[in-house]
């Protein structure tokens, strides 16, 4: 007597030669693990149709079980050209509803016809970071900053392009403030910085960017000599930021994880100042306030803690940019990541720099950055299972 079985699981990546090795959920095949992997969907749709072509002629094999659409944020789907093992909007999707109903049909399962989709449901889609930092100068001037950005992309848009497998467009706001004191000149000033306008994010198996581009205001106040020296300057921004990320981790890479190169830029339309002193009008002196860098932060190692579902990752920092418009500054420095430990797409939760910038005014500085949105949604997500 011969016993009923179901198979328990039977799955292909849409990738090339992903019929060799279909255990093997990320990378290339043959091991070739962090190289850019390549769509293949007629290959995922043949390997489907060899099987069960062997499998139909098993008379003991009452069915199966597919391996697996992924029900991912966003979904696998939303992106056709995705290299795992979705099958939704692929030709495989037309081999397995054949085998499982007779039928032929074009369209087997419900799949987003078009790669444009406007969705405002997935996390994945927000960003709510805020940082900070102090600094110390060689002149004794003390500063202090912080900041909030928050982006939203509710439109994406997919192509079979590697370095623009998916792109969510959308808007994002940040506000700033800071303020420091220079003792030797009895002075003390305070500064606010409003910007907003579009951002744009690519999502592909390794390397990811992104870019915002924006108009704000500036304004600045300062007070010396016991309040009797007053000045005030209002600037009209123009806002580049980019940002641009290669994930080795992603693919299994313990030593050097991660790469990430950012810039940032702030050019000025136009200025207004006026300056006092015992209130009296002085003639205008514009501060100039445009500046650029260039920061190169390099992860060394992924070191996993609180069994291994979280992780710290030390890394070196490098600055490199002009101020005041005339100032060039080099910034060494050292960073630590905390983060989630994930197999796949590991998020950053805080990170912790320190680093001395030599200029003409060489001063040290610690900064930080925190993610706000990630904890709470993967909070969220536990409380509510």
């Amino acid at each position: 007597m011969t016993m009923p079985m179901v198979f328990g699981e039977l799955g292909y990546r849409s990738i090339e030669y992903g019929h060799y090795a279909p255990y093997q959920s990320h990378g290339n095949i043959f091991n070739q693990a962090g190289k850019i992997e390549t769509y293949n969907g007629e290959n995922q749709a043949n390997a489907y149709n060899a099987a069960f072509l062997a499998l139909s002629e098993i008379s003991w094999l009452e069915g199966l079980f597919i391996w697996q659409e992924e029900i991912t944020n966003p979904p696998s789907y939303s992106n056709p050209m995705n290299t795992n093992y979705s099958l939704i909007g692929k030709p495989s999707a037309s081999i397995i509803y054949s085998a499982f109903t007779g039928k032929n049909s074009d369209m087997s399962l419900p799949y987003v016809p078009s790669c444009l989709s406007v969705n405002f449901d997935y996390h994945e889609q927000y960003d709510f970071d805020t940082g900070g930092g102090i600094a110390k100068s060689n002149r004794d001037k003390d500063v202090w900053y912080t900041w909030t950005k928050f982006r939203i992309r509710p439109v994406s848009l997919c192509s079979k392009f590697s370095i623009f497998q998916e792109v969510q467009l959308g808007l994002w706001l940040s506000v700033a403030i800071g303020g420091g004191e220079i003792p030797f000149y009895e002075s003390e000033y305070d500064w606010k910085r409003f910007l907003s306008g579009a951002t744009i994010k690519s999502l592909c198996n390794e390397l990811s960017w992104e870019i915002d581009l924006g108009i704000g205001k500036a304004q600045e106040s300062t007070l010396a000599q016991n309040d009797i020296y007053k000045a005030e300057q209002e600037d009209t921004l123009f806002y580049l930021f980019s940002h641009l990320e290669w994930r080795r981790s992603d693919y299994g890479h313990k030593y050097f994880p991660k790469t990430i190169l950012d810039f940032e830029g702030i050019g000025i339309f136009n200025s207004v100042e006026s300056r006092k002193w015992n209130n009296k009008s002085l003639n205008p002196m514009i501060y100039d306030k445009r500046r650029f860098e260039f920061v190169l932060n390099q992860a060394l190692i992924d070191i996993p803690f609180f069994n291994t579902s979280s992780r710290l990752t030390p890394g070196l920092v490098f600055g490199y940019g002009r101020e005041y418009g005339e100032s060039y500054f080099i910034k060494p420095g050292v960073g630590v990541t905390f983060g989630s430990n994930k197999k796949i797409n590991k998020i950053d939760h805080a990170t912790i720099n320190f680093n001395y910038k030599y200029s003409d005014e060489n001063q040290w500085e610690i900064s930080f950055w925190v993610d706000i949105f990630n904890p709470i949604q993967r909070f969220y997500c536990i409380a509510n299972k």
